[in-house]
């Protein structure tokens, strides 16, 4: 069952996943600044990522999404498309330098996105509606992942900016 929602409840799904991506992206840029240069190619084992793969990730997915909503989404097709290309991306970034640079360009790119994103398409569009709550969310969690390699490490000091 499709469920619309009308364009008041758009332009407050808009301000306030907007607010939530920069706030998790605050929340992420704040632990990623306490890793420690020779922590960045760690990983704890198996398919685990390590932290600039992981930044990578997020600065990809970041773009993809600041794209996809500003309407020219960097690639066309299913889920599994849109995966290649963000894995093909992910894999050009290797330093820790092309993470940061990567992931604070990624925050502008997606700011300025939103604000030529009109309620009517968010409205009328589910898919928009999941990028917008997916993009507001997907930086915390990595974020999280980024706490526990760093209590895994020994670092079990909070890393809470105010």
């Amino acid at each position: 069952m499709e469920t619309t929602i009308d364009k008041t409840y758009a332009a407050n799904l808009i301000t306030i996943t907007t607010s939530l991506f920069n706030s998790s992206m605050d929340y992420f840029m704040t632990r990623w600044e306490y890793i420690p240069d020779d922590k960045f190619n760690w990983t704890p084992g198996g398919l685990s990522k390590t932290p600039i793969q992981i930044g990578a990730h997020i600065a990809v997915t970041n773009e993809f999404f600041a794209r996809a909503l500003a309407g020219n989404p960097p690639v066309q097709g299913d889920i599994s498309e849109i995966f290649a290309w963000m894995g093909k991306e992910e894999a050009k970034i290797t330093t820790t330098e092309e993470a940061t640079s990567r992931l604070r360009s990624s925050i502008e790119e997606y700011n300025s996105a939103i604000p030529n994103l009109p309620a009517e398409a968010v409205a009328a569009s589910p898919e928009v509606q999941f990028y917008l709550g997916l993009a507001a969310r997907h930086p915390m969690a990595h974020g999280s992942q980024i706490d526990a390699y760093q209590l895994i490490w020994g670092d079990a000091d909070y890393h809470i900016e105010m």
